[in-house]
């Protein structure tokens, strides 16, 4: 979600104004221009990490880049380009889990952020190439706080409460010729970070 909106507030200024003034959501603008862009976004591809990567490259130096840009591609372009990128990192920790044989349970449930676009949610559906489903209640942290909370309090007897509440809806099914496709550009995303991956640290010493 966080990419996201660094892509709103640094390319989306006057949208953001409108919005401020009552106008559409700025996300529901950037969502719509990236739903008229196809599956790899005509060739753009997005290293995600703007503040460093975690699991599974743990690279605290990484920064984003964006490659394949050309006069073709617009808002739109990036905006999707950014959301598959993402599905692809999260892809990346994914498929350790499911090499190393530890169980997954499907589907796959998203919460919280950047799971209300419809959109990213089939992004991240096809990349993974399994089913998923959204929470309901999208309360996030502060609602499995309230359930720490009563636990510890005696209010629940246990943490089964949260599976009790858990509502799914709006189930997605994967895409097999979309999922074959990303694939390909997940293969080519990480070759892009190999080929980076000193030259990260060289910038960071320049940086400092």
């Amino acid at each position: 979600g966080l990419s996201i909106r660094y892509l709103r507030d640094q390319f989306a200024l006057a949208e953001l104004e409108a919005e401020r003034q009552g106008g559409a959501s700025v996300y529901d603008l950037l969502n719509a221009e990236a739903e008229h862009v196809p599956p790899g976004s005509e060739g753009l591809i997005v290293l995600p990490f703007l503040m460093g990567e975690r699991t599974p490259i743990w690279d605290v130096q990484a920064r984003g880049v964006v490659f394949g840009l050309s006069l073709n591609h617009g808002r739109g372009h990036l905006v999707r380009a950014m959301m598959e990128a993402v599905a692809y990192a999260m892809y990346d920790s994914y498929r350790l889990i499911r090499e190393a044989g530890l169980p997954i349970h499907l589907p796959l449930v998203l919460n919280e952020g950047g799971a209300v676009s419809r959109l990213w949610r089939q992004i991240i559906s096809d990349v993974f190439d399994v089913p998923i489903v959204l929470v309901k209640r999208r309360t996030g942290a502060p609602y499995g706080d309230a359930i720490l909370a009563g636990v510890a309090t005696g209010v629940f007897p246990d943490f089964g409460v949260a599976q009790q509440w858990a509502e799914y809806i709006e189930p997605m099914a994967p895409n097999a010729e979309r999922h074959a496709l990303y694939m390909e550009y997940f293969a080519l995303y990480k070759r892009l970070y190999e080929h980076v991956q000193e030259d990260f640290q060289e910038l960071a010493r320049l940086r400092g």
